[in-house]
């Protein structure tokens, strides 16, 4: 190329070694002050060139990394699933769960009744976890029950219990061993007296 030329001792010029950002490219020699300014602008505009190649190439890669968790997230944190609605008590602890139920599941037979249940947590439950995300069936952010409410001899049972990795019953399920013969006394301010009080007939 026209840049390369020879310095010589004793020379007035500031003498710079300047070579093209490749390992391919040979040293383009020794340039005076005037080639340098010509010169400096393009090699800046190179380097920030390439500067930005490789920024965009790590967000690229690491947004495909990211996309599955980013997807879970909204996901799980979407708006509440059409048929729940929210039963709201204060000994509920409104700022760590949410508690609701699904009206079309009801089945009344004489004195007792049936519904499924929701309980939604604002931070993960369970034991610990393994793995990558030191996540694992027995970690649940939800769960579901079926529960049956004996309004009379107010008492309640369940019928299925299922644990959700995701919000609002979403992701991963792991079923929970229930014993159906198990009856358990409605205690106050607990979520089994909260559907009693809004299930149960009180006449």
């Amino acid at each position: 190329m026209p840049l390369r030329r020879s310095c010589t001792v004793g020379s007035v010029a500031t003498c710079l070694r300047v070579r093209f950002f490749s390992s391919s490219g040979p040293p383009l020699g020794c340039v005076d002050g005037a080639v340098r300014r010509t010169y400096l602008p393009f090699l800046y505009r190179r380097l920030r060139l390439n500067s930005n190649q490789r920024i965009y190439g790590m967000h690229r890669r690491l947004g495909v990394r990211l996309f599955p968790f980013i997807v879970f997230v909204l996901v799980s944190h979407g708006p509440v699933s059409a048929g729940w609605e929210v039963i709201e008590k204060d000994y509920f602890d409104p700022g760590l769960r949410t508690v609701y139920i699904d009206p079309d599941s009801l089945r009344r037979e004489g004195k007792s009744v049936t519904v499924r249940q929701l309980t939604d947590y604002k931070l993960m439950q369970g034991s610990g976890g393994f793995g990558r995300f030191m996540m694992s069936p027995h970690r649940f952010f939800s769960t579901t029950t079926h529960k049956q409410i004996d309004c009379k001899a107010k008492r309640a049972r369940l019928l299925s219990y299922t644990e959700f990795l995701g919000h609002m019953g979403t992701g991963p399920a792991s079923n929970g061993y229930v014993d159906k013969d198990a009856w358990l006394s409605i205690e106050p301010e607990t979520i089994n007296h909260a559907l009693w009080e809004l299930l149960c007939d009180k006449e």
